[in-house]
């Protein structure tokens, strides 16, 4: 697999995040609804402990995923008060390889939290914020503020990931496609996926 660029924004990744912005439901139900689920929610520690699917990389992702000296520094310096909503599931491929190391960030990042509901839950949440092509996908992972506010979203892969993805289905053989894609992810170790995090909670905080 090629190395990837710095992502470019595509037209129809451009259309597809101006229509959800005019999709999207009214603030105040919004910030009602992310309230709610994220206090339904659980902790980390317990959703790892509940894995049946994918059980040995998720565990293996968490233990191993701890963020380098240089990504915690830069979380830190961000600070805030933040919550991160994450939508997930146990089986999902995208998710073992992006919320493990999101946990690892937030353990260690005075006043973040965070806390996973399953896509049954999730599922107004993840049709509001859909993937560039239109899907709702896990994980999708919400960034409030201390209100309880949406003031960010990850959604499914890391932006320079999904890009390539999104380009590469048509191009790819499926077996080929997934293969090169999880190649990806375990060159990476989670390294794009907290920074992009990261960049999400600083532009919340600088709002």
């Amino acid at each position: 697999m090629p190395r990837l660029g710095r992502p470019r924004r595509s037209v129809r990744m451009v259309l597809a995040i101006a229509a959800a912005l005019l999709l999207a439901p009214e603030t105040g139900a919004q910030e009602l609804d992310a309230r709610e689920l994220y206090e339904d929610g659980v902790t980390f520690e317990e959703f790892l402990a509940n894995t049946d699917r994918r059980r040995e990389a998720w565990h293996a992702h968490y233990e191993g995923g701890a963020p380098t000296y240089q990504a915690l520094q830069a979380a830190r310096a961000v600070g805030g008060e933040l919550k991160f909503l994450v939508v997930a599931e146990d089986w999902c491929g995208d998710s073992v390889n992006t919320v493990p190391y999101l946990a690892r960030l937030v353990e260690q990042v005075p006043g973040w939290e965070m806390r996973v509901i399953n896509s049954r839950r999730g599922a107004d949440l993840m049709a509001a914020n859909p993937t560039p092509d239109g899907r709702a996908a896990t994980p999708t992972i919400l960034v409030l503020d201390s209100d309880d506010e949406q003031v960010g979203a990850f959604i499914e892969r890391p932006t320079i990931l999904q890009e390539w993805f999104l380009r590469a289905e048509s191009e790819l053989p499926r077996k080929e496609l997934f293969e090169q894609k999880y190649t990806w992810y375990a060159e990476d170790a989670g390294e794009e996926t907290v920074r992009e995090l990261t960049e999400l909670a600083r532009q919340a905080i600088v709002r």
